[in-house]
């Protein structure tokens, strides 16, 4: 919660500066019915051959357009009926640019390319004022995330993950222990992937410890997907593997209870931070925090960061870990 994520969008700047000649082109081809390609080659003062590579690029993007021969030949819309249920109302494709926008912009994703294509398509349907009304928009329209790893770093894995998962294909990894500081070789059956707190992760059956395990994707050294085939279970569920971890470690299961002070206790209590979470409400304005944890790890890690403002009370191994941290922390500061 601490960390604040790129809040500048590039949705609109990204895609005109991409598309800019070639979307112009479809703006003259709709706006006229048919346009000459030398016509086209002297206004944008390139060659016929780049307008005929631009008008490729449009058809990839699901723009219809055919050429048509002759001296003065040329390019020219063409139609091809959409059933009502297909077709996409202003206010829906505007919905999804948005969206797609800001997942693209601030996350990396699972064929972040196909994302890129798609919203070029939707782009491209839009009549120039809706375009007009979104350029508007999409600068102005943004989700921080945050981000703690390279996003370039785990896309090509990302993709990899995700076509295992699709066609459950058993995957070999090189992977980097951090508790034992060393990589291993893993062979895995990837049942979910799951981005949080600007990580992605894969939840998947370890044939080495045959249980479940939870990778970082970032500390994944080399990645293969087999020929061999898994069967991931019907009852797998992701809130239910979770069940109460405060994040994405789990372990022991816990009763804790911690003392946040004014004015950190109402932030708080404005917020939703664990299913299990109740908050009772103290005289000096100050709360008391009770929930039902599946490990301690992460848990600690967030109570610290909220130093003398918050104070566990429960359980007492937790309250004596804290303390010791304290004594640590103190020490610091008395050299």
């Amino acid at each position: 919660m601490g960390l604040r994520g790129n809040t500048h969008s590039k949705g609109a700047c990204g895609v005109r500066k991409k598309a800019s000649r070639v979307q112009q082109i479809a703006d003259l081809i709709m706006e006229r019915g048919s346009v000459r390609a030398q016509e086209l080659a002297e206004v944008f003062m390139t060659s016929r051959r780049t307008i005929y590579r631009d008008i490729e690029r449009l058809k990839k993007q699901g723009f219809h357009v055919e050429a048509f021969p002759g001296s003065q030949g040329g390019f020219r819309r063409t139609v091809r009926p959409l059933s009502a249920a297909q077709e996409f109302t202003v206010e829906e494709a505007c919905a999804i640019l948005v969206a797609a926008s800001l997942a693209r912009d601030n996350q990396t994703l699972p064929s972040a390319q196909a994302l890129d294509d798609a919203i070029d398509k939707i782009w491209n349907s839009l009549s120039p004022t809706a375009r007009e009304e979104m350029e508007e928009t999409l600068p102005n329209v943004s989700c921080a995330q945050e981000r703690i790893v390279d996003p370039d770093y785990c896309s090509e894995y990302l993709d990899v993950l995700a076509k295992a998962i699709a066609h459950q294909r058993v995957v070999s990894m090189t992977y980097y222990s951090l508790y034992r500081d060393s990589e291993e070789l893993r062979e895995i059956d990837p049942y979910h992937l799951y981005g949080h707190k600007g990580v992605w992760y894969v939840i998947a059956l370890c044939h080495h410890r045959q249980q479940m395990r939870v990778f970082r994707l970032d500390r994944i050294k080399e990645l293969t997907m087999l020929e061999r085939l898994f069967e991931r279970p019907t009852s797998f569920n992701l809130n239910n593997y979770l069940g109460h971890a405060w994040s994405m470690i789990k372990g022991e299961k816990h009763r804790v209870a911690v003392r946040f002070m004014p004015p950190h206790s109402r932030f708080i209590a404005e917020s939703k931070w664990h299913p299990s979470q109740k908050i009772e409400q103290c005289a000096d304005g100050s709360i008391t925090f009770t929930a039902e944890v599946e490990g301690l790890e992460e848990f600690a890690r967030w109570v610290l960061a909220y130093g003398e403002h918050a104070e566990v009370l429960h359980p007492s191994a937790l309250r004596d870990s804290m303390r010791e941290s304290a004594t640590k922390m103190l020490s610091y500061y008395q050299q």
